[in-house]
């Protein structure tokens, strides 16, 4: 019976540890880019806990979008299939609707001021990713 119950557990924690990682993956990412965020576009706290939960919302979006066109976001090395060039299309259509919807949605948070710097920061972000993908080719 222990036996039978060391081996349930060890199985338990097998299963469970890719997504703690992925979730913990996913809570230091969203972490790091709230905190680029609150440098960068001068955020106040209620700032900051209004945006989180968009934040969080697009980017498990693009990466449920990014995993329909076989890109792997952890997979900075780029040795996963690479989309073809309709599917990077549709796959930036996509995107643009999420980073659309997510600008939507911080319309009323930021100001203007801070939405411009916001908009500059979404075009690093898009420019890293295009050249994560051109030299992974």
């Amino acid at each position: 019976m222990r036996s039978l119950l060391a081996t349930v557990s060890l199985i338990a924690l097998m299963l469970a540890s890719p997504l703690s990682t992925a979730n913990e993956d996913r809570s230091a990412e969203l972490k790091e880019r709230m905190q680029q965020a609150q440098a960068r576009l001068n955020l106040t706290d209620a700032q900051v806990d209004q945006m989180a939960p968009i934040m969080e919302r697009a980017m498990q979006a693009q990466k449920a979008i990014m995993a329909r066109y076989g890109i792997d976001p952890a997979n900075r090395g780029g040795s996963g299939r690479q989309p073809s060039p309709r599917e990077m299309r549709s796959m930036n259509q996509e995107m643009e609707v999420v980073r659309s919807d997510t600008r939507a949605a911080l319309d009323p948070i930021l100001s203007d001021a801070q939405m411009a710097e916001f908009d500059r920061m979404q075009e690093e972000r898009k420019a890293q990713m295009r050249e994560r993908v051109r030299s992974s080719r």
